[in-house]
């Protein structure tokens, strides 16, 4: 199992290095903290990241404290995550950041793990060939009987299938005979494609989307139709409301908080960037005051450092945030006349 080298604290502020793995994290002693940096959109970063991802992992997929039963995560009731992160992750985390924004983090991250849990586990215990109460009766290890029947139960809801069937398996479905066999050997070899695919999805495949796992397999839909729904179904009508994916997750209305948040972030760099500009301005402003003090005039081979204008804020939206070559070799004359100046 994987080691992870992260910074602890204590009560006192002392910090130390530890190696530690995912299922080290609960053994810790409640003197010492993981420390958790965050970046300035609110993301973890670094080794301690990967740590409290695996850490968030276990408590997902620990049944005891999230209940595989519940329909869907948001009708889990909001005291177990809070008995989570206040009693478990708190007291091994230290967060460099304000609570809201690891709250946050760590709701989101269980929640995804959860959903995924509880998805691998119906892909591994689902047989076509069995019935709904032979499949309540192969009970997953470390899963109590009566989660896992409420669950088995919720699954073969005529609302759930209708509602998580995706193309994926309607297709699987589809191309199968009665005794599970493929129906020839070109179904054979795209299906199992499909099945791959599946098994290393991690977003919600019942979503019809043209970048769904039956479009990533087979590619680009011909106009007219769309596979697996039938006659009538067009493209037009049916991609019309699929929500884009971007890095493996689903595009939602949170999108405009986080367009916002990146929004306030870029204004603070451009303000940081203005005001970087205005001290470099005002240094060149004393320095040209400073050599015609000493010299009378501006000496030739300082001329034209005068003449070029400041990077302006245009400039440094197509990239040139960092000083240029100029300012550089500026900047070391400028050290060699002051060392001048202190030794004459």
């Amino acid at each position: 199992m994987q080691h992870w080298i992260v910074d602890a604290i204590d009560s006192e502020e002392n910090r130390k290095r530890l190696k530690v793995k995912v299922r080290d994290v609960l053994n810790l002693s409640g003197e010492e903290c993981i420390v958790l940096e965050f970046d300035y959109l609110d993301e973890p970063f670094g080794e301690a990241q990967g740590l409290i991802a695996g850490f968030c992992g276990i408590l997902a997929t620990d049944c005891a404290l999230f209940p595989i039963h519940f329909e869907k995560w948001p009708y889990l009731p909001i005291s177990y995550f809070d008995h989570v992160f206040d009693r478990i992750v708190k007291k091994r985390f230290c967060f460099k950041t304000v609570e809201s924004v690891a709250r946050r983090y760590v709701y989101n991250s269980i929640w995804k793990k959860w959903s995924a849990n509880r998805l691998n586990l119906w892909r591994a215990f689902y047989d076509p060939l069995k019935s709904k109460a032979q499949i309540m009766e192969n009970i997953p290890a470390g899963i109590p009987r009566d989660q896992w029947t409420s669950f088995v139960d919720y699954r073969f809801k005529e609302t759930t299938l209708m509602a998580e069937t995706g193309r994926a398996q309607l297709y699987l479905d589809t191309h199968k005979k009665q005794d599970g066999t493929y129906v020839n050997e070109a179904a054979k070899e795209i299906c199992e494609k499909i099945e791959l695919v599946l098994s290393q999805s991690t977003v919600d495949e019942s979503e019809v989307s043209p970048n769904d796992v039956v479009g990533e397999v087979l590619g680009k839909e011909h106009s007219g139709r769309v596979r697996c729904l039938g006659l009538g179904a067009v493209p037009s009508k049916v991609f019309k409301h699929a929500r884009p994916r971007f890095g493996g997750m689903n595009a939602s209305s949170s999108d405009a908080s986080c367009l916002n948040h990146c929004q306030e972030n870029y204004n603070k760099l451009l303000n940081a960037h203005n005001q970087s500009q205005e001290n470099y301005k005002q240094m060149m402003n004393a320095f040209k005051a400073y050599m015609i003090m000493k010299e009378g005039t501006i000496p030739e081979q300082f001329a034209e450092f005068f003449a070029s204008p400041p990077t302006t804020p245009r400039d440094a939206a197509s990239g040139s945030l960092s000083p240029t070559a100029q300012e550089d070799h500026l900047m070391a004359i400028i050290q060699v006349k002051t060392i001048e100046v202190f030794y004459n």
